[in-house]
């Protein structure tokens, strides 16, 4: 039994252009699309960019020390440096300490202790 493969309609590219032609429709059978579509994408577009702003904005002070041209170590305190600063310090019970150091606040630790002694 052969099977006819031949195609059963129409499909030359005149009749295939005139079944395309959307302007003979008329604008009330489209569907208003392009200005919805546009505001969609306008405001996914838009809160990407927000998004990374925010990330980055975030990011930047902790990333940022890493690409320094001489990159600076973490060297916290030493105990015997610590107990140093606190020895000099134990006159001065009623002023302000201003810790300058690496971030591991051992001096700030250290101030409650000055009080009692």
């Amino acid at each position: 039994m052969a099977h006819n493969l031949a195609p059963t309609h129409d499909t030359s590219p005149s009749r295939l252009s005139a079944a395309l032609d959307f302007e003979s429709l008329g604008s009330s059978h489209l569907p208003n699309s392009s200005n919805h579509s546009s505001r969609r994408g306008a405001f996914v577009v838009g809160t990407c960019v927000v998004t990374c702003a925010v990330i980055g904005g975030v990011l930047i002070p902790f990333l940022s020390p890493a690409f320094r041209k001489i990159v600076l170590p973490y060297v916290p305190a030493t105990d015997v440096q610590t107990r140093n600063v606190c020895s000099v310090l134990k006159g001065r019970a009623g002023q302000r300490l201003v810790d300058l150091g690496s971030g591991d606040g051992r001096l700030v630790w250290c101030r409650p202790l000055l009080k009692k002694v």
